[in-house]
């Protein structure tokens, strides 16, 4: 299924699931100790945010806000970072890395002031930035080398202004391919009060698509409503999806019994998306939600009804998903008292996954500087695997971060994780060798 995966995509949002109807089949005998983390100095002020995390080629790019406002791009082999030229302040930012620049939409907002947005590119070759005020763009998305962009005001008098469209940087010009501002309406989203988009993407066939209101639809150049990929009883979550290397996922919980979920991956090479996890029902054309009643004995694609993992998966936890070669990986937050930090670990001819316990630890010299970073980290020194922390999975082509609430981020490489699942008996997800699984 994945024969030309060589990276890793993550949805980013974490999912509530239920009561399970199928278990983790193995779990590993001791914690994987996740050890490598980055901080920045610390300023005085308040805890530093790590506002976002994007691939790069032999590394990533972190974004800090609260105050520091730098764009830093760090090796994965040593975590060393290097630092962009200062962002003027902002108060809240999207991020966008592609191979030739790094674009952020900065937001900035003062008491009594109307809020202003500004757009900022980083050439990577020139090592410089350019800026310019640019309103009515709240993110940046790359589909194809193509720049889309999305946006969102919510005004305080209660009304909401939503747009799709697409962007030209050199001729600094925006075209407007759906807005619920609309008059009169072009599309289907032209006519609603407002709508949400969770992700820009490169649907099957390369072609532009848009998650609005937990469907996937595909992005229309001219006037005319926008075909929908499929429309499905699952929940998708807000910015419960992230694309990388032209694979999507789009993950959320199934609206029947139990509320397992499903997680779906869209190719864009392909011509067809494929069902990892779950068997998500279709609805009827008008539905509203995924909470609208099934249609009776309406069938499903082929595809959605033939996932790589059919089982009903659901243990009170949270999950982030991604793919690391052939396997669907799933990371565990558990917030409530006594759970513990774990990777899931799915992989094809395997009907239910491994499950590994993680530790998140620091050394000493950052122990030291917690009260300065951010005291909300001190739960972690006394308990490096059971705490009510919600730490956020964010993939790079190189390996895993892990983003706490603030002060800075864990990073574990795959390297370091096939190491582990070696020498525990697990199958390599770097050779794909299969060995013997400990209980």
């Amino acid at each position: 299924m994945f024969q030309k995966w060589i990276g890793i995509v993550c949805l980013g949002v974490l999912l509530v699931e239920t009561a399970p109807q199928a278990a983790a089949s193995d779990q590993a005998s001791s914690s994987l100790t996740v050890d490598r983390f980055w901080h920045p100095e610390p300023t005085g002020g308040p805890p530093i945010i790590i506002n976002s995390i994007e691939d790069a080629p032999d590394g990533f790019w972190v974004l800090l806000g609260a105050g520091v406002d730098t764009l830093y791009r760090f090796r994965a082999d040593t975590l060393a970072a290097t630092a962009a030229p200062p962002l003027p302040t902002f108060n809240s930012a999207t991020m966008l890395a592609t191979p030739q620049a790094v674009y952020v939409v900065a937001t900035h907002s003062m008491s009594n002031q109307p809020k202003t947005i500004s757009l900022h590119r980083y050439d990577i070759a020139m090592h410089a930035w350019e800026n310019r005020d640019e309103e009515g763009i709240s993110r940046l998305f790359d589909i194809g080398g193509h720049l889309y962009f999305t946006f969102h005001d919510a005004s305080p008098s209660g009304g909401h202004e939503d747009a799709i469209g697409s962007y030209d940087w050199a001729a600094d010009q925006k075209t407007v391919l759906a807005s619920n501002r609309r008059v009169p309406a072009q599309t289907q989203f032209d006519s609603k009060p407002s709508f949400r988009v969770e992700n820009l993407f490169a649907g099957p066939e390369g072609k532009p698509c848009a998650l609005i209101d937990y469907v996937p639809y595909v992005i229309q150049e001219e006037p005319g409503d926008w075909p929908s990929l499929f429309h499905f009883n699952v929940w998708y979550e807000p910015d419960g999806s992230r694309t990388f290397a032209g694979r999507t996922l789009l993950s959320g919980a199934i609206n029947s019994q139990g509320n397992p979920f499903a997680v779906t991956e869209i190719d864009s090479s392909h011509s067809q998306p494929e069902e990892l996890l779950g068997i998500p029902q279709p609805l009827p054309p008008d539905a509203k939600s995924p909470g609208t009643p099934l249609v009776a004995d309406t069938p499903g694609p082929d595809w959605a009804r033939q996932p790589i993992w059919p089982g009903d998966y659901g243990s009170g936890k949270r999950y982030a998903f991604a793919l690391h070669n052939d396997d669907l990986l799933a990371f565990s937050s558990q917030r409530e008292g006594g759970g513990r930090y774990s990777l899931l670990w799915f992989q094809p001819g395997k009907a239910d996954p491994l499950r590994i316990p993680l530790r998140f630890v620091f050394d000493e010299a950052t122990k030291a500087l917690l009260p300065a970073l951010c005291n909300n980290l001190a739960p972690m020194v006394a308990d490096p695997e059971t705490t009510r922390m919600e730490i956020t999975l964010v993939p790079t082509s190189q390996g895993l971060c892990f983003k706490p609430i603030a002060g800075g981020f864990w990073f574990l490489s795959y390297a370091d994780l096939d190491t582990y699942a070696t020498q525990h008996g697990l199958t390599s997800a770097a050779t794909g060798a299969a060995v013997q699984i400990s209980p």
